[in-house]
């Protein structure tokens, strides 16, 4: 692939960098719509194979750079500013010979005696700034925190406004416009981490699609091909009254449901994404800490009980969820 290097007029150039995982890259497209309309600017993007997904068809990104040891000797960019999304240490040494006048970046996860050093020594020079971390605000928030600091520096804070939405793009889906959904449409994602229980319980699923099938409202089970042999049984079980469908592939799993109205899912990347289709989402939660990590959206309602264990929760929870849903819709 071949990148732009040049400035374009008076546009100014920023770098993000977002190495972690797909939700959170999800989310930094928030950060990128705020920037980019904040500001004349060229904006790239360096990532990593395991969440470019979020940023592939992103209109207000420039260049995508997937991750590798050679990034430094590629880039031959003069940016204004350079933001690391993620707290490691790791990313900063990436970017040692990229030429910029300011990297901005959340205060280091110090972990490690090299962790602390490297922060210590790096405070010392003006060409460093870390913001704190807020676990008790939103993952955009604290994403905003950086961009207020940026706009204050570069002089474009009297156009910055906080961006309450999330977006995903893809080849053929643009969240920035009104896309028609299916009122009577619900998607169930069964699919998740299950070493941080962010995965919808099988019986709380069957539960779940039985009392939305009284509502008579249109069900798609989706998952991974881990979970085929649980999309099976529930196939078997309710017959031609759901559809399921398997993809490892998220474009294709979007095709399938963007047009759904109602998306239910444990915590996870999934639930951001369809944030991003504008979609209602009712996410389930294990002991996540649901205001940092909640869909970012205004559409959206987080199930999490007070032992904070997803197997608690019921049915009801959810159904609660989408009569709630309605009733705001009707009103």
């Amino acid at each position: 692939m071949e990148y732009i290097y040049e400035l374009h007029g008076n546009r100014m150039n920023f770098l993000l960098i977002r190495t972690d995982f797909l939700g959170d890259a999800v989310l930094t497209n928030t950060f990128i719509k705020m920037l980019s309309c904040s500001t004349s600017s060229n904006i790239d993007v360096l990532c990593t194979s395991y969440n470019f997904k979020a940023f592939k068809y992103n209109p207000y990104i420039r260049s995508l750079y997937i991750d590798n040891y050679n990034f430094s000797n590629e880039n031959k960019t003069n940016y204004q500013a350079i933001f690391i999304l993620n707290r490691s240490l790791l990313n900063y040494k990436k970017i040692k010979k990229i030429n910029t006048k300011k990297i901005i970046g959340h205060k280091l996860g110090i972990k490690s005696i090299r962790s602390k050093f490297f922060y210590l020594q790096t405070t010392l020079l003006s060409k460093y700034k870390y913001i704190e971390y807020d676990n008790n605000i939103h993952e955009v928030r604290n994403q905003f925190k950086l961009l207020y600091y940026a706009a204050k520096e570069f002089n474009f804070l009297n156009k910055l406004n906080l961006d309450e939405k999330s977006y995903f793009y893809t080849h053929n889906y643009n969240p920035e416009n009104n896309y028609t959904k299916d009122n009577n449409s619900v998607v169930i994602n069964i699919s998740g981490r299950k070493t941080s229980l962010k995965y919808i319980p099988f019986s709380l699923v069957r539960n779940i699609i039985e009392d939305i099938l009284i509502l008579k409202k249109t069900i798609l089970v989706i998952g991974t091909e881990e979970d085929k042999d649980k999309l099976d049984k529930l196939l078997e079980y309710f017959g031609q009254n759901i559809s399921i469908y398997i993809d490892d592939d998220i474009f294709n799993l979007v095709s399938k449901f963007y047009a759904y109205k109602y998306f239910i899912s444990a915590d996870g990347g999934l639930m951001h994404v369809a944030a991003g289709l504008n979609m209602h989402c009712i996410a389930l939660f294990h002991d996540q800490n649901i205001t940092a990590w909640h869909p970012w959206s205004k559409n959206q309602i987080c199930l999490q009980n007070n032992q904070h264990r997803i197997y608690d929760l019921t049915s009801e929870d959810v159904i609660k969820a989408i009569l709630k849903f309605e009733e705001s819709n009707l009103n």
